[in-house]
């Protein structure tokens, strides 16, 4: 989230360059985190249905939500990351239109 603050101040070329450097570094720990996250509920979830005042809603939603990451992620993410890296100067003139929709 914090790039996104820089997107604004940065021309498009130092924003995607910095972009895929951050990349290369972080792309193989998100499957990584995605996964201990999502097992790290599901283990929970058989827990927290036994306890008295459990919210049936709120523990749902706690156990779907890693489950909606991972797809956003493959989904949405990972489409756009794969074009970014594609990208070099000069860049397209959309360069920043399809970079916003990764913001969202």
């Amino acid at each position: 989230m914090g790039l996104g603050f820089a997107r604004p101040a940065l021309p498009a070329t130092s924003f995607v360059q910095l972009q895929q450097i951050q990349h290369v570094h972080f792309v193989s720990h998100d499957p990584v985190l995605q996964i201990a996250a999502l097992l790290s509920t599901l283990t929970w979830f058989p827990y927290s249905v036994r306890r008295p005042k459990f919210s049936v809603r709120r523990s749902c939603s706690g156990r779907d939500l890693p489950a909606c990451r991972v797809w956003m992620t493959m989904a949405i993410n990972v489409p756009i990351n794969n074009t970014l890296m594609t990208w070099k100067p000069p860049l397209r003139c959309d360069a920043m239109e399809i970079w916003k929709r990764w913001d969202k």
